[in-house]
């Protein structure tokens, strides 16, 4: 992981990020989670200071770590949608990056998929420090937000960024696509 965190890779490179750059990176990322999901493991903590770069080069992949806070999902439960078994209720994660079930505390996996949407965010537009209560409560709003109202997001995004970013961040896990989707 030479490349460093994400937003260390991202300071380093000589250009700014194209769209073929987040991209790639948001399609490897997800790839990484569907691959969670599919043996039945959620990370918790998604951030990008847990998605390291292989290398410092402009193409380099991407490795999700630090699944210190991660749990198994219970597979089976997966068959009874509406019965509480199976959903997981110990807070976990970093504040920003936390779904809205998380806070609820009864999530499954799509908790990982906001926290991916979230990271997508912050790859293109930087962490808002000096305007994360904005931010949050956007990301956080059931109802009537506009996400290319979100901090610092460039002007040129293409449509498909925010489409993406509206099937991430649904605000009703049960309503929110996989990562695979």
């Amino acid at each position: 992981c030479a490349g460093g965190e994400m937003m260390e890779w991202v300071a380093k490179q000589e250009q700014d990020l194209r769209t073929e750059d987040v991209s790639r990176i948001a399609f490897q990322l997800l790839t990484a989670v569907d691959h969670c999901a599919k043996h039945h493991i959620i990370h918790r903590d998604i951030k990008p200071e847990n998605i390291m770069f292989t290398q410092p080069t402009p193409k380099a992949e991407i490795r999700m770590i630090d699944f210190g806070s991660g749990v198994m999902d219970d597979p089976a439960a997966e068959l009874d949608e509406g019965a509480e078994l199976g959903r997981h209720t110990t807070f976990a994660g970093s504040a920003f990056y936390i779904s809205p079930e998380m806070f609820q505390r009864t999530y499954k996996q799509a908790t990982d998929v906001w926290s991916a949407g979230v990271t997508l965010y912050v790859l293109v537009a930087g962490y808002p420090a000096d305007q994360l209560q904005k931010a949050f409560n956007i990301l956080q709003t059931a109802k009537g937000r506009d996400l290319k109202k979100l901090p610092n997001m460039p002007e040129n995004m293409p449509e498909s960024y925010y489409d993406m970013l509206e099937g991430l961040l649904v605000y009703r896990h049960k309503k929110r696509k996989s990562a695979a989707e």
